[in-house]
């Protein structure tokens, strides 16, 4: 099964936050005891989508229509 996020996708206001240098963060670790690392791979479908864009998101099968309710990986990745 698929469902083509293209046009969703062009409607997607994407936040625009710049990643720190590196430099920046070993300067703000200095002193730090505690370290975590976080393994996005595992991020995949831990993002709420709110409910009035939900009905964007659906779906139908042979049986019923679905709509997400958590960010699927597939938006924004064409």
């Amino acid at each position: 099964m698929s469902k083509d996020y293209r046009y969703l996708n062009s409607v997607t206001v994407i936040a625009k936050i710049p990643l720190p240098l590196i430099e920046e963060l070993f300067d703000k670790m200095v002193g730090c005891v505690v370290y975590t690392l976080v393994d996005l791979a595992q991020g995949y479908h831990q993002m709420r989508v709110i409910k009035p864009s939900r009905p964007y998101t659906a779906f139908r099968t042979h049986k019923e229509t679905y709509q997400w309710c958590v960010a699927p990986w597939v938006w924004l990745a064409c």
